[in-house]
């Protein structure tokens, strides 16, 4: 029973979806065109022969094929021609049977009926359809009413067409339902195949953005180290990273060529990780033997992302950032378009980031100054379409957001008491050991040179320290992208240095947590009034209800 339960609901499923839909639905329409185009030659055979009865059902069978093939060929309505063409033909064949049209050669037709039905219509239509024929055939031929049919057909007619056109049904029936029933098999295979597809594309897609997530994390951290060296361009990297990406989006880059570009300039100074801190951090003027070991920053940054596959014009953005429009510039000395595009792009971010920054030996540079120095390198120093593009930036005001972020101090090359730093190095013990990050693969070094990036903490002397993870994670169900994740961050971090009224240490540890070391101070407060007030501010600043945000306090032991 169960079993003919399972059949009967199989046989109402429809085979025909996707494909196989606009398939049935061709084949409809050319059925409808010949049964069209035959009906319209009976009609002109009845005309010339005289036989009215035959002309008007033919006229009848020629509308109904032209309203069902509009129906499937223009309304891709399948199931709503083949329901026409049924009724019609049940019609006509049930006005042929009765009437003994052509001699009784007419009704002969009605053989096709059942396969047709079956196979258009739907199996359980057609078998449906079948009987009732079966039905008519039977009260027509084998009761009382045959006497009022009979003188139309043959007596070997009456008593035998009724049982052929039973076995016509039964044998249709079950050739349909094999084929319905094996082309579902076939379908749901074909179901499951595909969910099985999306499944593991969906999982791959996932993997390959964990895996861009952790790349991209590892090259903010490297160029966070190679920031943390010189003491006198903390995020450097990250702001040229930044007018870059301004830069290229004012010159119309793809978004795809944009994002990649960020990361080549994040990691353009990467060399400088093989100068000396000496010589890096010099406050005196450098001989010429030091001038040209800094200039070597470029050819070992190149040597360092010499493997690196993943973001290959790396290598040529940390080898040719240094070269000159006009030729004058190093490692090689190449000009104009010998240059690569993105070096050339990031060579005038640099050069920007670079005046706008205090030097030992100079304060940042006034922007006007700026600017009348860049103009004047146009075609010298730097690319023309590029310093145009860059200068329209300027002028617009759209480099202030990226210029107004504060510049920090590494703590690697400040006096920081003892206390302090042994209160941040448990600090980061508890981090590494209780996994606060994310699970992103970061070891204790790197992580401590990430935080080294912060201000410094020479700043915090003599004040106790609290250190607050702060996590902002996607409500369940919430669909957030890369980039939506590191706008969450960033606003979490200007939230917190809004709400701190003295000196803040602010360090990004994983694409959704935040770390801050707060200066505690008398009248401060409770710690959960104080997040209080850094979620609101973080909510005025940034639209992020996808995100559930919470923090954990931890206390050096």
């Amino acid at each position: 029973m169960d079993t003919l339960k399972r059949y009967w609901r199989d046989l109402h499923e429809s085979i025909y979806v996707g494909v196989a839909e606009r398939v049935i639905c061709n084949v409809t329409a050319v059925v409808a065109v010949v049964i069209t185009l035959f009906a319209l030659v009976s009609v002109i055979l009845n005309v010339v022969t005289g036989r009215r009865e035959m002309m008007l059902s033919g006229v009848i069978f020629t509308f109904c094929g032209a309203i069902a093939t509009w129906l499937s060929a223009i309304k891709r309505s399948r199931f709503a021609a083949s329901l026409l063409i049924l009724v019609t033909c049940a019609l006509g064949f049930t006005y042929y049977a009765i009437q003994g049209s052509n001699n009784g050669f007419a009704i002969l037709w009605v053989m096709l009926l059942p396969l047709g039905t079956m196979y258009f219509c739907d199996v359980i239509v057609g078998v449906y359809a079948s009987l009732l024929f079966e039905l008519l055939f039977v009260v027509l031929f084998w009761s009382p009413l045959s006497a009022y049919v009979s003188s139309n057909y043959t007596t070997t007619f009456v008593t035998h067409f009724p049982i052929l056109f039973l076995l016509n049904v039964i044998m249709s029936a079950c050739a349909m339902i094999e084929y319905h029933l094996s082309a579902l098999g076939r379908l749901r295979i074909a179901n499951g195949l595909h969910d099985e597809v999306e499944r593991l594309t969906r999982k791959d897609r996932e993997r390959l953005r964990q895996m861009e997530l952790m790349s991209e994390e590892a090259v903010q951290t490297l160029a966070t180290v190679v920031d943390a060296k010189d003491r006198y361009t903390q995020g450097h990297s990250h702001r040229v990273a930044e007018y870059s990406v301004l830069l290229a989006r004012e010159l119309g880059l793809p978004e795809d060529e944009v994002n990649v570009l960020r990361l080549e300039a994040l990691l353009h100074d990467v060399g400088k990780i093989g100068i000396p801190d000496t010589i890096l951090n010099k406050p005196g003027s450098l001989t010429e033997i030091e001038y040209g070991i800094i200039q070597s920053h470029t050819e070992q940054g190149a040597d360092i992302l010499s493997h690196a596959s993943t973001i290959p014009g790396a290598k040529d953005v940390a080898l040719s950032h240094h070269e000159r429009y006009d030729g004058k510039g190093y490692p090689h000395r190449l000009s104009g378009e010998e240059i690569p595009p993105h070096a050339r792009l990031v060579c005038v971010c640099d050069a920007y980031d670079a005046m706008r920054s205090d030097r030992i030996y100079r304060d940042a540079i006034p922007i006007k100054t700026v600017r009348e120095r860049m103009v004047e390198g146009r075609g010298a120093q730097f690319d023309p379409t590029y310093l145009d593009a860059f200068i329209r930036l300027l002028d617009g005001g759209a480099l202030a957001a990226v210029e107004s972020k504060q510049v920090v101090e590494s703590p690697l090359y400040s006096d920081e008491s003892p206390d302090s730093l042994r209160m941040v190095d448990e600090f980061l013990s508890h981090v590494v050991a209780t996994d606060k990050r994310n699970a992103y693969s970061i070891s204790r070094d790197e992580f401590a040179e990430l935080c080294a990036c912060m201000r410094t903490i020479s700043r915090c002397q003599g004040r106790e320290l609290t250190p607050i993870m702060v996590s902002l994670r996607p409500r369940e169900g919430a669909s957030v992208n890369i980039n939506r994740e590191k706008n969450a961050v960033n606003a979490m971090e200007l939230a917190i240095r809004k709400t701190a009224d003295t000196e803040v240490i602010c360090a990004t540890c994983s694409q959704t947590q935040t770390i801050a070391l707060f200066p505690r101070t008398e009248g401060q407060g409770d710690v959960k009034v104080l997040m209080e007030h850094v979620f609101s501010n973080f909510y005025k600043i940034f639209d992020g209800s996808e995100f559930e945000l919470d923090y954990e306090v931890f206390e050096a032991e």
